[in-house]
């Protein structure tokens, strides 16, 4: 009986680390995505609000407009519904 006892808490724990190992994968798979992404819609955002401080031409407007998708290309993603949902369960689930 103790055999057995033994044999069934060696299974759960090497499933919990199973489980533990694949969560922490997810969620390297997560941060390794969001940081690309981010930092590639932070250095659009960077550069156009550079071009609208330094290059300024009256009456024209598509550089100001530009800026303005960029930044709000930015804020689109850092607020998405999902990322925020996917950030929240990671953080339930760090310990």
């Amino acid at each position: 009986m103790r055999r057995w006892l033994f044999v069934a808490l060696a299974l759960a724990t090497l499933f919990a680390c199973r489980n533990d190992q694949a969560l922490q994968q997810e969620a390297q798979a997560f941060i390794d995505q969001y940081t690309a992404e981010y930092q590639q819609l932070y250095y659009e955002s960077a550069k156009a609000e550079w071009k609208s401080n330094t290059y300024i031409v009256p009456g024209d407007t598509s550089v100001a407009a530009a800026t303005r998708r960029a930044n709000e290309a930015l804020a689109a993603f850092t607020g998405r519904v999902e990322t925020i949902e996917s950030a929240r369960r990671f953080l339930e689930e760090r310990d």
